[in-house]
């Protein structure tokens, strides 16, 4: 991804580093906790592209890993956050 483009800001836990979701390694270790991982993002969102959210449903599913990912279409990043200064 280029730097300053959607969704770059917060991609860092997207990065193919060795923890993250998006490689075989972190995919099992996450399938490997047999647990749920539930996943709520603002379609608006500047952190994370829609394509992102795509992405990481996708290595969710190849690993088996239990998940629900919700996107709110009309939703700002930190939507869940009442009360919270806009980030």
């Amino acid at each position: 991804m280029a730097a300053g483009g959607p969704g770059t800001a917060g991609s860092r836990w997207l990065s193919p580093n060795r923890l993250s979701p998006l490689t075989p390694a972190g995919a099992a270790a996450l399938a490997g906790r047999h647990t749920l991982l539930v996943g709520l993002v603002g379609g608006q969102d500047f952190l994370i592209s829609a394509d992102e959210w795509r992405r990481l449903a996708q290595c969710l599913q190849r690993a088996g890993v239990r998940h629900e990912l919700t996107d709110y279409p009309q939703a700002e990043h930190g939507f869940l956050g009442e009360g919270r200064p806009a980030s």
